[in-house]
């Protein structure tokens, strides 16, 4: 089966270096992920009581 022709995702390169010049902070919410990875304690605390299982392969999936 072959996929549909999908054109690339154009990137705003003039917006992206106009932000980066700022050097805004950028914000972490409860919806970007588990913890806020600039804070050092929250880093810690997660990998702490994370279970890492290692193994041969790709894990399967749910």
């Amino acid at each position: 089966m072959s996929q549909p022709n999908r054109k690339p995702a154009v990137t705003d390169w003039e917006r992206v270096k106009r932000e980066a010049a700022q050097g805004a902070p950028i914000a972490h919410t409860a919806t970007d992920g588990p913890y806020d990875p600039k804070d050092a304690a929250a880093v810690a605390a997660y990998w702490h009581q994370a279970s890492i299982k290692r193994g041969r392969g790709r894990p399967p999936l749910p």
